[in-house]
């Protein structure tokens, strides 16, 4: 049995009539026939009750007309999601995330790429740059928004699409004497309490310490963050504790108690990319990457 068997006999049940059956099937109805008895002796059952005008079903060809729809509807079913799945249409992608993700404009373009493949599960990870590229490494996660630089360790091969870039800002109590400036000097940081992540969490900001350093000053490290999280560096700042350098996304936060302003002659940016890894062959991924390029 073959499933073209199911699909003549299907035409020939719902029209009650192997002539329209043929014509709707494309196939004379001679061969129609042939194939329907064929059918018949393989099953050892009468479909079909030729004896009346219009033809009939008999109670079991009833019963096969029922489970042969079920079969050629699961059929298409398959087919469909086959289609889906390789279309990238369908499928499931695990995004690792930061926790600045949240404050950018990311979410909002992930949302537009969920509204275009809605049946694509996202799933979100949220990781830490020192995590980040061992999780990518090890099929853990699929895609990483990653901020520059990585750690690397030997062996790892990513593909890499940027997205954008940042600026990074200084961030002080808003009674502070520096916010009567609209742009502060790097020099004038020099005695000032600086919070500061973690440089084993978060060594970009070593570039912020080598900053100060060319300017002809050490900076006042009082604190530091282990977690790294932007959300503790503006409260604390907001109490009095310190001045902080920050990604210019947090001014979107609008937290109470603290003032943003540029600073002149820090040359610092943070890159944000798609990282992946090379030789990936996942239709949901590639068009997950096309709809950010």
């Amino acid at each position: 049995m073959e499933l073209r068997h199911l699909r003549y006999f299907t035409a020939v049940a719902e029209s009650l009539s192997f002539s329209r059956a043929s014509e709707a099937l494309g196939i004379a109805q001679p061969p129609l026939s042939q194939q329907i008895k064929a059918l018949e002796t393989e099953l050892n059952v009468q479909l079909f009750n030729r004896s009346t005008h219009p033809i009939q079903l008999t109670i079991a060809g009833q019963i096969f007309l029922q489970e042969a729809r079920a079969i050629l509807l699961q059929l298409d079913q398959a087919t469909r999601t086959t289609q889906q799945v390789d279309r990238g249409y369908l499928g499931k992608l695990t995004l690792g995330i930061h926790n600045s993700f949240a404050n950018s404009h990311l979410p909002g373009l992930v949302a537009q790429f969920h509204q275009q493949f809605p049946d694509v599960r996202l799933e979100f990870r949220e990781v830490t740059v020192v995590q980040e590229l061992e999780l990518l490494q090890n099929h853990q996660i699929d895609v990483v928004f990653h901020r520059s630089p990585a750690i690397y360790q030997d062996g790892m091969t990513f593909n890499c699409l940027p997205l954008l870039e940042e600026e990074f800002v200084l961030v002080l109590p808003e009674n502070h004497p520096l916010t009567a400036r609209a742009i502060v000097p790097l020099t004038d940081l020099k005695g000032e309490s600086l919070i500061l992540p973690d440089l084993d969490v978060l060594p970009f900001y070593r570039q912020v310490i080598n900053a100060c350093r060319q300017s002809g000053f050490e900076p006042r490290l009082d604190l530091s963050i282990r977690s790294g999280g932007l959300i503790t560096l503006l409260s604390l700042v907001a109490t009095g504790l310190g001045l902080s350098v920050m990604p210019a996304h947090t001014q979107i936060l609008n937290r109470q108690g603290v003032v943003h302003r540029p600073i002149q002659g820090l040359q610092l940016k943070r890159h944000i990319t798609l990282l992946w890894r090379k030789n990936e062959d996942s239709p949901v991924l590639n068009n997950f990457i096309k709809f950010f390029e």
